[in-house]
C-alpha cells in the first residue's frame, strides 16, 4: 500500500511541476494572439482610411465634370 501511495504522489508532484510549463505556454500563445489581434486591427484602421479616401476621390471627381 505505501509503494503504491509513493508512486500516486510521486505523478501528483511531477504534475504540478508540468503545470508552470503549461501555463507559460498558454500565457505565450495568448501573448501571441493579441499581437495578431492588435495586427489585424492596424490593418482594419489602415483600410478603413483608404476606403474614405477613395470615396474622396470619387465625390470629387464626380463634382469636377
Amino acid at each position: 500500500v505505501s509503494q503504491s501511495r509513493y508512486s500516486l504522489i510521486d505523478q501528483i508532484t511531477a504534475m504540478r511541476g508540468e503545470l508552470p510549463l503549461e501555463i507559460r505556454d498558454i500565457e505565450d500563445e495568448v501573448l501571441g494572439l493579441q499581437t495578431r489581434l492588435e495586427k489585424r486591427k492596424a490593418e482594419v484602421k489602415e483600410l478603413e482610411q483608404q476606403i474614405k479616401q477613395r470615396k474622396l476621390e470619387l465625390v470629387s471627381l464626380h463634382f469636377s465634370t
